[in-house]
């Protein structure tokens, strides 16, 4: 399983619960900006270090609010379409919101819903 995050702190409550509960083989940790370019180069490679089906494809995202950072989340969401056919992503949860990400991610190849 892979873990992403850009923001360190973060990553270091994840090291801890990764340790308490016995996970260091089973969870590699990346730092890394996913929305950062480079991001599915980097994925590419860190694929061809591990065993193979070492990296599930499932995402679980929580981006920035698009609200706060106009079109950052459907950044997050095309990323993670670029390596993954499986993506939980908490979104802000007014239906016009709703709608406008549903359309972005039929766009991007997705089957959005609304749980």
């Amino acid at each position: 399983m892979l873990a992403v995050d850009v923001d360190p702190d973060a990553l270091n409550v994840l090291q801890k619960n990764i340790e308490e509960y016995d996970l260091g083989s089973q969870v590699t940790v990346l730092q890394h900006d996913i929305t950062s370019p480079d991001f599915p180069e980097t994925i590419r490679r860190l694929r061809e270090t591990l065993a193979p089906g070492a990296l599930k494809t499932v995402v679980i995202s929580n981006p920035p609010f698009g609200v706060h950072q106009k079109g950052i989340d459907v950044k997050f969401l095309s990323q993670a379409f670029q390596f993954s056919n499986i993506i939980y992503s908490i979104h802000l949860s007014s239906p016009k919101i709703q709608k406008y990400l549903g359309k972005k991610i039929a766009q991007l190849g997705g089957i959005p819903t609304h749980n």
